[in-house]
């Protein structure tokens, strides 16, 4: 599937995306293994409506800063409306494909939740 296929299949997914029924143990279990700290700047990949923001933004606390990477931007903009950037000033809503972002600095800590699937296997050789 071409990438533009893949954005807008997620785009139209991105308003009933939060109604699918996840297992919050599949999401919880991996933060007791993950060494999530305060003040780390923390880069989620494949971000979705930031099903991982609440499980992030508590153990990176206020000084943490949180970078939700998604290259559907309506599932960015689904995320911007339950987190608005004016209540959750440390999250930072990037719409990009992961292979052409470009950071200027480096994350402490980089999260690929249910992404891999979405890759193309020749875009990593």
């Amino acid at each position: 599937m071409t990438s533009t296929l893949k954005r807008d299949f997620f785009n139209d997914l991105a308003e009933s995306w939060d109604e699918e029924e996840r297992e919050q143990t599949l999401l919880d279990t991996p933060f007791q293994l993950i060494p999530v700290q305060r003040g780390m700047t923390v880069l989620d990949v494949g971000s979705g409506t930031g099903a991982l923001i609440p499980l992030i933004l508590p153990r990176i606390g206020p000084q943490g800063v949180l970078y939700e990477l998604d290259f559907a931007e309506k599932m960015i903009a689904r995320a911007k409306e339950k987190f608005p950037p004016e209540l959750y000033p440390q999250i930072h809503f990037v719409v990009e494909d992961l292979l052409n972002f470009l950071p200027l600095f480096p994350f402490d800590l980089v999260l690929c939740y249910s992404t891999f699937p979405h890759f193309e296997e020749n875009n990593w050789l």
